[in-house]
């Protein structure tokens, strides 16, 4: 008997998103020839990271993981050697960043998964959130990672858009009770900012959330295992009811522009009606004004005698 390993997968995902894996140990015999090459392939640990920021830790410890994500938020472009580069080549001024946009640690959004390997099964699946593999082939292992990056870079985005709906959920309650917001209007704004942020969010990430152009390109084979793995994720159920948050997110924030729009034409009418009573009592005032004069200078001749008199 020899001794083995179970991993945990843990998927995170935010604008620097990190699936990790954790390791726990049982025993199992290995006595059957492909157990050695299992046993082999749980030396190794593998990392898939993708362009809209999610990153996939395979056999990975979680102070290992902590200790990469890391390098990568602090690493930038002039960190990386490349086979073109020489001595006589001068340093990048203002070199890029691996990383756009880090997140902290606790924002990160994560998800878990368990893995294994069964040499005895046909083909890798995945069920109650274990995932197993035939072998340790790190083309099924990257089919597997577009999936479960989608799903987790899925999650951030539902729960940003809960927590903007939770802030703004009072408004239409407010409305249908008071008939007003009870907001100012620096409020109103950012809550305005908000919605259309998550909206264009959504939009940009469309992209994203498709099928990749690496399974159409490279490895149509692998496609149905991907797809496989997107329909136990529920990422198209998802992404529907995601756009659909979105149409209230719109219509929530029209309704709050509405309601701006209102509020500055009510400020503007009274501005203009408070300019025309002051504009009527200066002219009534000039009027009484002229008036006294003209009165006081009536006076003022009837008092002199005139010439025929004296």
């Amino acid at each position: 008997m020899e001794e083995s390993d179970e991993y945990t997968v843990h998927g995170n995902a935010r604008d620097h998103e990190e699936p990790n894996f954790r390791r726990h140990s049982h025993s199992s015999d290995l006595s059957n020839p492909g157990q050695s090459t299992i046993a082999d392939a749980l030396s190794v640990a593998e990392l898939y990271v993708f362009s809209y920021g999610v990153a996939v830790f395979w056999n990975f410890t979680a102070h290992q993981e902590k200790d990469i994500l890391a390098d990568l938020t602090f690493s930038s472009s002039s960190n990386i050697p490349t086979k073109l580069s020489t001595t006589s080549t001068p340093a990048l001024t203002n070199p890029l960043g691996l990383v756009s946009r880090p997140l902290s640690e606790a924002d990160f959004e994560t998800e878990d998964f368990h893995f294994e390997y069964n040499a005895d099964i046909d083909k890798p699946r995945i069920f109650n959130d274990m995932i197993t593999l035939r072998t340790s082939d790190h083309m099924i292992k990257l089919a597997m990672s577009h999936a479960i990056s989608q799903s987790t870079k899925l999650s951030y985005f539902e729960e940003r858009m809960q927590r903007t709906m939770s802030e703004a959920q009072y408004v239409p309650r407010k409305l249908a009770l008071e008939g007003r917001l009870g907001m100012s209007r620096s409020q109103v704004v950012s809550l305005v900012g908000k919605l259309f942020q998550g909206r264009v969010d959504v939009n940009l990430s469309s992209n994203m959330l498709d099928t990749p152009n690496f399974f159409w390109d490279s490895e149509p084979t692998l496609l149905p295992l991907y797809a496989a793995v997107r329909e136990y994720l529920e990422i198209k159920p998802r992404i529907q009811v995601l756009n659909e948050r979105c149409k209230v997110f719109l219509d929530l924030a029209e309704i709050l522009s509405d309601a701006i729009a209102d509020t500055k034409m009510t400020k503007i009418t009274w501005i203009v009606i408070v300019l025309i009573v002051i504009s009527i009592l200066v002219t009534c005032s000039e009027v009484i004004l002229r008036f006294a004069i003209l009165s006081k200078g009536e006076g003022n001749g009837a008092a002199m005698p005139s010439p025929k008199e004296l």
